[in-house]
């Protein structure tokens, strides 16, 4: 659904106010950190090893939370003046930052969910925001509306699902009550802040390119840019799903159990190297198709953006499960490091490289950035140890052989139809994967176990 949503959005408002709407969650996306404070995070591992501290933390975070909004939401409306944007672009951004007022408190209870691993609640939270999103927009284009309206959707399904989150809460938790314990937050915000800088510094270098595209470049620009981006945030959806999933479980696991905590560390990532270098090699030679049906012909400058920018996901995904490792086994100042190093490097190339090479500059540089992301973290986490350095060669060389015949078919068949190239491709790796034994028995046994697990929840 938020696929169709960017979508329609796209064509609707066409790549100057797309870029306008997409600059205004870029500032929601920088500053609204300010309103988490790393909170989230904390929360999921504290109340995961301990699932008394349920009522202490959402009682005091929840006070906590509005009050960083509140602040969060003045800074932007500030900054947005300050650099003179024309008024509309700034009754824009002010609407959309006053989404994260709802989306602060939505984000407390998903933490809640998480900790408890009772993801049934927050997927429904997620499904209940897409829909009311999509049919905001749906609505909006059916009628002509502006962009105006395009950013008020963002409050309104924000404003419902919070209601939504807090009656979940409410019948299958515990009651809410409010409270300011000033030992708590000092305590609290202590152990938060690691967390809180790595996602300051994340987030800036995430969306930095946005904003340095919209003052070097224009609005038209940071739309066309946006589209590619856009599409990367629906690739994302797997990488963000397995974190919610296993952030709770690695926290026990580092409590109870060090080598389960490693061993589950070392299957998400070989499993997410297995799936995202076939999906770059996927998105980079479907890119001009991607775009064309997505968001149509006033996005042709999307295309080379988004083959560049899947690479960046690539990097990301297999990046997470070791980042998960780190924050449950509390070295989360050390991704606070990365996080600095990582946003001096975007910050100093994007404003070297945008004023020479705009969008293509940017899309070079966020992958750049994602690769030293991924290279400071399986260092610093001892991924690859000497003793298993043996090991590891000769299945990156699999991969490697894998990936080659994946790319090979496409550029062999691209004239044909690519759907159904595509799926002999995708087809071509697995066999290749599974012929070289980096798919065994042991993975279908265990993919077998998952789908008769999720059979039986149902």
């Amino acid at each position: 659904m938020g696929f169709i949503s960017v979508s329609l959005t796209a064509r609707y408002l066409g790549a100057e106010l797309f870029g306008t709407l997409s600059l205004a969650l870029a500032f929601t996306g920088i500053f609204g950190i300010f309103s988490d404070l790393g909170l989230n995070t904390l929360t999921v591992r504290e109340v995961a090893r301990d699932k008394s501290l349920v009522s202490k933390y959402v009682g005091n975070v929840a006070v906590m939370r509005v009050i960083f909004a509140t602040v969060t939401f003045g800074i932007i409306a500030l900054i947005a003046v300050l650099l003179g944007y024309p008024l509309q672009t700034i009754y824009v951004i002010c609407i959309v930052a006053l989404s994260v007022v709802f989306t602060s408190l939505v984000n407390m209870y998903n933490s809640i969910f998480q900790a408890f691993e009772k993801m049934q609640y927050h997927a429904i939270g997620i499904i209940l925001y897409s829909a009311l999103f999509l049919s905001g927009v749906a609505i909006a284009v059916k009628l002509g509306l502006d962009v105006l309206v395009f950013a008020s959707l963002y409050v309104l399904a924000g404003a419902i699902v919070l209601i939504y989150s807090w009656a979940v809460f409410q019948s299958k938790f515990s009651s809410v009550h409010l409270e300011i314990d000033r030992a708590f937050w000092r305590s609290t915000i202590q152990m938060a802040l690691p967390f809180a800088l790595t996602n300051i510094f994340v987030t800036v270098y995430y969306w930095i390119d946005s904003i340095l595209l919209s003052v070097m470049k224009g609005m038209e620009v940071v739309g066309w840019y946006n589209a590619a981006y856009r599409l990367m945030s629906v690739l994302m959806i797997f990488p963000v799903v397995v974190n919610l999933a296993i952030l709770p479980a690695m926290s026990r696991f580092y409590v109870e159990a060090k080598a389960s905590l490693l061993l589950t560390r070392d299957i998400v990532f070989r499993y997410m190297v297995l799936i995202s270098v076939p999906m770059g090699i996927a998105v980079t030679f479907l890119a001009d198709d991607i775009i064309s049906f997505i968001f149509g012909a006033g996005f042709t400058n999307s295309i080379i953006a988004l083959e560049i920018l899947v690479w960046s996901s690539v990097f990301i995904f297999i990046g997470s499960p070791i980042a998960r490792f780190l924050e449950s086994s509390n070295r989360q100042l050390t991704i606070t490091k990365i996080a600095i190093i990582c946003v001096v490097v975007n910050v100093a190339l994007n404003l070297i490289l945008i004023p020479l090479f705009g969008l293509v500059a940017a899309s070079v540089v966020t992958v750049a950035t994602e690769a030293v992301s991924f290279l400071l973290l399986f260092y610093v986490s001892k991924v690859v140890t000497m003793k298993r350095l043996a090991h590891s060669v000769p299945a990156a060389g699999k991969i490697a052989v894998a990936s080659a015949l994946m790319a090979v078919t496409f550029l062999s068949f691209h004239s044909f139809n690519h759907v159904l190239v595509t799926l002999a491709a995708i087809c071509i790796y697995i066999v290749a994967c599974y012929a070289t034994g980096l798919i065994g028995k042991a993975d279908i046994s265990l993919f077998t176990q998952f789908l008769r697990l999720g059979g039986d929840q149902k």
